[in-house]
């Protein structure tokens, strides 16, 4: 099925145009119109008003819809954040993604530290693509359900550890020509149970 987003631009009211995977006509997703949630840090508004420069309270606000969408999540099988630009720090413990068959957070770019810890995912799960600039947490978490980080890039550090609470895969996971490259930065698994196929190439 193909995503289509349901949001639209703010400045023209023209519907999102982002799509799932590159558009083979396009050399990119610069020509297009996108929402709020998939445009870029510095698409379409002036300087002073691009995503790259807004305020905390922008930000908090940008986050606070991101939840509600998990909370709401009309498509009830399925939970699609491809393609989505987080601006600044953002937290999802606490968030329930129970009840979902499939999430996917693929092509999206977390600027921000990103933390995940003491989540549980009932579902598999794709961050396949992704980018994420800053530190990530993943403490305490667990996973029932298959999980890709397929070409996903970590620039900073990876931590699934926290202390005596175990991060927990039940099903396979897979790391697929992804990439650690923070300078100094520790990837940490020091806490974390696999229970099926890990694949790292």
């Amino acid at each position: 099925m193909v995503h289509v987003c349901p949001h639209t631009n703010p400045e023209t009211g023209a519907r999102c145009q982002f799509t799932p995977a590159p558009d083979p006509r396009r050399k990119s997703e610069w020509n297009k119109v996108h929402c709020k949630f998939h445009r870029s840090l510095d698409e379409g508004e002036s300087d002073e008003r691009a995503k790259r420069n807004w305020t905390q309270d922008e930000i908090e606000e940008f986050n606070r819809e991101i939840l509600q969408i998990i909370e709401i999540n009309p498509n009830k099988d399925n939970l699609d954040l491809s393609g989505i630009t987080f601006p600044g720090k953002i937290s999802f413990s606490g968030i329930n993604f129970r009840n979902i068959k499939h999430v996917t957070f693929s092509r999206s770019i977390f600027w921000g530290v990103v933390d995940f810890s003491d989540i549980v995912f009932d579902c598999s799960v794709n961050f396949n693509e992704v980018t994420f600039v800053e530190n990530i947490w993943f403490r305490g978490a667990k996973f029932t359900g298959k999980i890709s980080f397929n070409k996903t890039s970590f620039n900073k550090g990876v931590n699934f550890s926290k202390g005596n609470t175990e991060t927990v895969f039940c099903d396979n996971v897979t790391f697929l020509a992804t990439k650690f490259s923070g300078y100094g930065e520790v990837t940490d698994f020091s806490s974390s149970v696999f229970f099926k196929k890990v694949t790292i190439e």
